[in-house]
């Protein structure tokens, strides 16, 4: 009887202790799926922070250049209006008459000098200004008188007048648009192009 008793305490141990052991693997089973998760939570906050910061970074670095592309378009405005108040003052200015009128001679080839160097000589005679005669890419339109002011046309039309006094073939004066209210090109300013046929 006692042998029976014995042997059912030991199978009770046995049992309690594969109870045990398994409730002792599962706790650490446990154990390492919430460091698991407790780890990953921590990965994943530290990325979600990482990238929050560049984010950030770079939204201040676009905020930056706008700024700077702001500044530099309202400089522009500041330039172009002060530009267009200097026009408006230098065409309003009762000297622009004074000013002498300007042709410039420009020619294709070397061969043109001697007869660009006549032109410039009698139309100094006339009382224009003629700077350095100017070589440039070949034209082959024929040879023209642009001027860049709408007011202008008549006295364009008299150095044209003076060319073909000197024998030159020049049709009438050529209208040259989209410089009406550029600051950069002087009132009374002609330019003279030397064609193929001079």
């Amino acid at each position: 009887m006692s042998t029976k008793l014995e042997e059912s305490e030991r199978d009770l141990r046995r049992l309690v202790e594969k109870v045990a052991a398994k409730e002792k693997r599962i706790f650490n089973l446990s154990m390492v799926f919430t460091m698991l998760v407790v780890v990953g939570g921590i990965a994943w906050l530290w990325y979600a922070y990482d990238r929050v910061q560049k984010l950030n970074e770079e939204y201040v670095e676009t905020l930056d250049k706008v700024k700077k592309l702001r500044s530099e378009r309202d400089e522009l405005e500041r330039e172009k209006q002060l530009n267009q108040q200097s026009l408006k003052i230098y065409n309003n200015s009762p000297q622009i008459d004074k000013l002498i009128p300007r042709v410039y001679i420009q020619m294709e080839n070397e061969d043109q000098r001697e007869g660009a160097r006549k032109i410039q000589v009698q139309l100094q005679n006339h009382g224009y200004l003629t700077p350095d005669i100017e070589k440039d890419s070949p034209n082959r339109d024929p040879t023209q008188l642009k001027y860049f002011h709408p007011s202008e046309k008549q006295e364009a039309e008299q150095v044209v007048n003076i060319l073909q006094s000197l024998g030159v073939k020049i049709g009438p004066p050529v209208y040259e648009k989209g410089f009406e209210n550029s600051t950069e090109m002087r009132p009374r300013h002609y330019d003279l192009w030397l064609g193929p046929d001079f």
